[in-house]
This record gives structure tokens, C-alpha cells and sequence, in this order.
């Protein structure tokens, strides 16, 4: 078996098992702008639902809590984003998903943009920043083949297509501000759902295969939750 195919294979039995909005009763609820975002239950799981798009924010993701939830647009609520942070001996890992709509906007055009801000953080700065073109690949596939399957269990009668876009990175963040130096593995993914635009940003650390498929897994984990809502 391939190294792509056994990482395709491994990521979408994980990703399956997945909830797409994994039950965190006990998760800390952050308060949420109120001209964006309600307080609700999905599938008997308290929720942070956002009002204009539909989407859903879980009170957990992949084993990371909802943080804080951020309506980047107070003018009328359509740009939001909900983070998962999760702090360990290792390191931070943080999720932030981000769900937003602008006339004209398209995901092939808005990943390309996201791409061109990380550049410029790795030649404005210290940090090191090398993409992974082969996971990247490999994840984006995977992501695409899932959506896809779950698109047609719930309408096998239609023809379904997918845009989305994903890639992973390896940071080389150097010591600085006291803390050591360190490896992160980063996702960047942008999935079109209707008029949404649905961005995951994904940093973890470790640079590692596995790693790899963490932040796949996670990806996945998100965009399954607003392709399940958005528009529903």
C-alpha cells in the first residue's frame, strides 16, 4: 500500500467516526455576540449556531473545546469564526474555523489569498514556513472523497461536486519572547458551501506524519458540521 493511500485510507476511518458535532456538555459555554450567533441544541448537544448562515459551532471538535466564538462583521453578522483550543504538555493546538459570505467571493480565489498571507509571514518574520505538498494533497483528496460519500448517502439521485481546497504546513518557530523554539504542523483548507465561504485554519504541534492527519481529521471534522447545517 502507498504512503498516500495507507494516510487516505487511515484518515477517512477516523474521520467517519467522527460526530459531526461531538456531545461537550460539560464544555465551558464563551459568550457569543448575540447579533450573530444563539445558544441552541442540535441532535440534543447544546450548540453555538450562527444565525445568518446556519452553521454550527460544537461545544467540542476532535477532542479540542470551543474557546471563544468572534463576529468579525458586527455590521450584520456575516463573518464569523468559532476557535478550539486545547493546551497540553506539548504545546497549543487551536482550531479556528471561520464561516463568512461577501458578494463575488469563491473559494478557489479566497484559498489562494489565505496562501499568499502565510507567505508573507514567512518572509516577513522569523518563523519558517515550508508547505507539505504530498499530505496537502493527499488531504485535500480525502477531505473532497468524504464529502462527497456523505453527500450522496443523503441524495444518492444527484449528481454531487465538491470545492474545496486544502494544504498543510510545517512551521519552525525559533525561541522568542521566552519561550523555546518548536514544530507545528498547519492546516489551511476553504470549502465553498452554497454563498458561505467555510475556512479552517489548523495549527498543531509536532511536524510528523501523524500530525499530518490530526490536522486532516480536524479539517474534516469542521467542514462536515457546516456542510450538514448550511442551508439545512
Amino acid at each position: 500500500m502507498s504512503l498516500n493511500t495507507a494516510f487516505r485510507s487511515a484518515l477517512l476511518g477516523a474521520a467517519f467516526a467522527l460526530p459531526a458535532a461531538a456531545s461537550a456538555q460539560s464544555a465551558s459555554l464563551p459568550t457569543p455576540d448575540p447579533a450573530a450567533f444563539e445558544v441552541t441544541q442540535t441532535d440534543g448537544d447544546r450548540v453555538v449556531a450562527h444565525k445568518q448562515s446556519g452553521g454550527i459551532c460544537p461545544m467540542e471538535l476532535g477532542g479540542l473545546p470551543l474557546a471563544k466564538t468572534h463576529n468579525l462583521r458586527p455590521s450584520d453578522g456575516t463573518n464569523v469564526a468559532c476557535q478550539y483550543d486545547l493546551q497540553q504538555e506539548d504545546g497549543l493546538s487551536r482550531v479556528t474555523g471561520y464561516i463568512y459570505t461577501y458578494r463575488g467571493a469563491e473559494a478557489e480565489s479566497e484559498y489562494q489569498a489565505a496562501k499568499g498571507a502565510i507567505r508573507q509571514v514567512s518572509e516577513r518574520s522569523a518563523i519558517a514556513i515550508t508547505e507539505k505538498p504530498e499530505w496537502g494533497q493527499t488531504c485535500n483528496g480525502a477531505i473532497s472523497l468524504a464529502l462527497v460519500a456523505a453527500a450522496v448517502n443523503d441524495d444518492p439521485d444527484q449528481p454531487h461536486t465538491v470545492n474545496q481546497w486544502a494544504t498543510i504546513y510545517h512551521y519552525d518557530i525559533p525561541a522568542m519572547n521566552g519561550d523555546p523554539a518548536r514544530s507545528e504542523t498547519s492546516l489551511l483548507s476553504v470549502y465553498e458551501a452554497g454563498d458561505w465561504m467555510v475556512k479552517t485554519r489548523i495549527n498543531i504541534p509536532g511536524n510528523s506524519e501523524d500530525d499530518a492527519k490530526k490536522v486532516c481529521d480536524l479539517a474534516l471534522s469542521w467542514i462536515q458540521t457546516q456542510a450538514d447545517a448550511i442551508g439545512d
